[in-house]
């Protein structure tokens, strides 16, 4: 009884964590190879998936993955004050399908909708002049 008392504890601790983590604003920042196109997103503060697993949860091990929860903010900046824009050509989990546009070298951000669908995960493209898109992908917690 007092073992199946602890592992019960346990698992209910490590849900609670991961809505704790979900629930905060995430901010991404846009790392750029030599040649100044996107050479991977890298979370910055507390990670949103992370849930203790190698594989960060939602992402399943998946590169350049973010999660956020309804409501929350995600954000973006880049090396150097490079300009870039964000577009979200399967559809957005964002209120108003905020779109981002050369944002300021201090970065900007999009609120996640109250009605996104949790579980869902939206691709989008991160798109630096003169480079290839590049595709990440956020997963609403």
């Amino acid at each position: 009884m007092k073992n199946t008392i602890i592992v019960l504890l346990a698992v209910l601790a490590l849900g609670v964590s991961g809505q704790v983590l979900a629930g905060h604003d995430q901010s991404l920042n846009i790392v750029l190879d030599d040649g100044g196109c996107v050479a991977e997103i890298v979370t910055q503060g507390p990670d949103n998936c992370a849930d203790g697993t190698p594989d960060r949860g939602a992402c399943q091990g998946q590169k350049d993955c973010a999660c956020g929860s309804k409501g929350k903010w995600v954000n973006w900046t880049i090396e150097g004050g490079k300009a870039f824009s964000i577009e979200f050509p399967g559809g957005s989990p964002f209120k108003g399908n905020c779109t981002i546009d050369n944002p300021s070298p201090n970065g900007k951000g999009c609120k996640i909708s109250n009605s996104a669908q949790s579980g869902a995960s939206f691709k989008y493209d991160v798109l630096v002049e003169d480079c290839p898109a590049y595709d990440p992908v956020i997963i609403v917690r």
